[in-house]
């Protein structure tokens, strides 16, 4: 204990008096009494000695624990380390009683993996909400979506030729992703309809669209993956000086889902678009057949005058 009286610091130790003190006889002597009503010293039934304990004692879930931490390698993921460290311990066995899980980290990845997967649920339904204001539609952005899924398809494809780990940075740039690459699904649905406002007929539209609406595609595409082509191959990290999550897993999700979304969207958007278009026409012709069979009978001698 450290007591400041003036410019001067003393070092005071306290103890007890030799009469308050206790040793381990005392607490030997310590009186215990059994079932039976017979009072016996609590060195009966228990040793002692002194020995160097735990400093302080952790607690997980209210259970008395040992954490054990450590740094991975710069090429270990924390998927790889937790399959190693469960192969490791289904050959150990522990004693009666005691249990073991993996740490913290492992339970915030899984819920970090839970809520990536929830924002980007919930961003492709905002980014459905405005294409249905916009297009006045609620039909026609359908196939804009299956552009999404076709560029997922690509982040996945991209990730496995790499490989490389989907990690919490490859999820960010797939929410990254579906707001670009929807783009190509936009422009070419609405240069469609722009084209069939004007009397052209449909497949003429689609394949007319196409035409127009590719080369703006791929250069879009190109640019962005060109520009993100040195972050993907780098291993530049998120914390300053290193020794955080690398951007790589980032880049690459982004870049492969450029690149199939362009492609594969050309193709596939037109379809999908060709197929809900016939759909609405047949829901359409459906309703129209609905009203004219449910219309009231017109009495004798009375015409029916359209307003």
């Amino acid at each position: 204990m450290r007591v400041l009286r003036g410019e001067r610091e003393l070092t005071l130790r306290l103890a007890f008096r030799e009469s308050d003190r206790q040793t381990i006889d005392n607490l030997a002597e310590f009186p215990i009494y059994l079932p039976t009503g017979t009072r016996v010293p609590l060195s009966a039934v228990a040793d002692f000695r002194i020995a160097r304990g735990p400093r302080t004692i952790e607690r997980v879930d209210r259970l008395t624990s040992v954490v054990i931490t450590g740094n991975v390698t710069k090429d270990a993921t924390l998927d790889g380390v937790g399959k190693e460290v469960e192969a490791l311990m289904k050959n150990y066995q522990l004693p009666p009683g005691y249990s073991w899980k993996l740490g913290k980290g492992f339970e915030q990845q899984d819920e970090n993996s839970q809520t990536m997967m929830f924002n980007l649920l919930l961003a492709i339904a905002m980014i459905y909400l405005v294409m249905a204001a916009v297009f006045e539609s609620t039909v026609y952005p359908m196939s804009i979506i299956t552009s999404i899924f076709m560029a997922i398809v690509g982040v996945i494809w991209l990730l496995f030729v790499t490989r490389t780990t989907v990690t919490l940075m490859a999820f960010i740039g797939v929410q990254i992703l579906i707001g670009v690459v929807v783009n190509i699904g936009i422009v070419l649905v609405a240069h469609i309809n722009e084209l069939r406002s004007t009397g052209m007929e449909r497949m003429a539209a689609i394949v007319q669209a196409g035409r127009d609406r590719l080369r703006p595609i791929l250069m879009t595409t190109l640019t962005a993956s060109l520009g993100l082509l040195p972050l993907a191959a780098g291993d530049a990290s998120l914390a300053v000086g290193g020794g955080g999550p690398s951007y790589a897993p980032m880049a690459r999700s982004i870049m492969g889902g450029l690149l199939a979304g362009a492609v594969m969207s050309l193709f596939v958007v037109p379809a999908f678009y060709v197929w809900i278009d016939n759909g609405s026409a047949r829901v359409k012709r459906f309703m129209r057949r609905t009203r004219v069979v449910d219309a009231p009978a017109v009495p004798a001698g009375i015409s029916a005058v359209e307003p």
